[in-house]
Formats: C-alpha cells, structure tokens, sequence
C-alpha cells in the first residue's frame, strides 16, 4: 500500500523457494511488539527481532517444550558486520577475502533486484524510473 506520497507505507511479501516461503508483513506506519516466527516442521522457532536477535525460543511440538536458546550479545549489533568488512579491505587480494567480497557483491545485487521487482510491482516509481 502506497501513502499519500507515494512511496510504500505497508505490504505483505511472500518470498517462494524450492522447500519452503517466508512470509513477510512489512510496515513503515506500523509498529509490531510480536516476535518473529519460523514454523518447522516439529515446531516453531520465536525471535524476538529480525535485525538484533536477544531472544530466541524453540518450542518443540511433540513434547509441548519451549527451549531458550542463548544468544552471545556484542555491545554494537553492527560490530561482527564490521569486522569482516575491515578484514576485507586490509587484505583483499587473500583468497578467503576475496570470495567473501564476490559473495557479499552478489548477494547485495540479487536483494536489490528482488526488491526492485516488489518495488515495482507495487506500482511504486521513482523519477529515475523515468
């Protein structure tokens, strides 16, 4: 759904892979204090975020258990992200480096398409669009 104006305010994203969809309700004129849910085939798994995860909870079906799993916190959420990109950049022609690099290059170009098409699909335009 596009705001008065005219950019995507809320939608509903289903994403399909070969096994399994992921279904994602997204909103920037909502707030949501729900955790993230990842349904299993024995049960369900709850986040409590999507971007800083502090909680996770499995709940197994069969036993009726829910088993908090720990989750190691960093003091900056973005610190692990930084290391790696900083581990890139002082040694890029390693070879380890350099396949992160190209894999990190394809992943970002394969998300930005993904969400141009949805972008797209909603009828959303930008004047380089034109």
């Amino acid at each position: 759904r596009k705001l008065p104006t005219g950019v995507d305010g809320l939608g509903t994203i289903v994403l399909r892979y070969a096994t399994f969809d992921v279904t994602l309700m997204t909103g920037k004129n909502a707030d949501s204090d729900l955790p993230s849910e990842i349904y299993t085939t024995t049960g369900t798994i709850y986040l409590d975020s999507v971007s800083s995860v502090t909680s996770i909870h499995d709940y197994q079906r069969k036993s009726d258990f829910t088993k908090e799993v720990l989750v190691e916190q960093e003091t900056n959420p973005m610190i692990s992200e930084a290391r790696d990109f900083a581990r890139v950049i002082e040694n890029p022609e390693e070879i380890k480096n350099k396949n992160d690099y190209q894999k990190w290059l394809d992943l970002s170009l394969a998300v930005h398409n993904e969400i141009t098409k949805l972008r797209q699909s909603a009828g959303i335009v930008f004047p380089a669009d034109k």
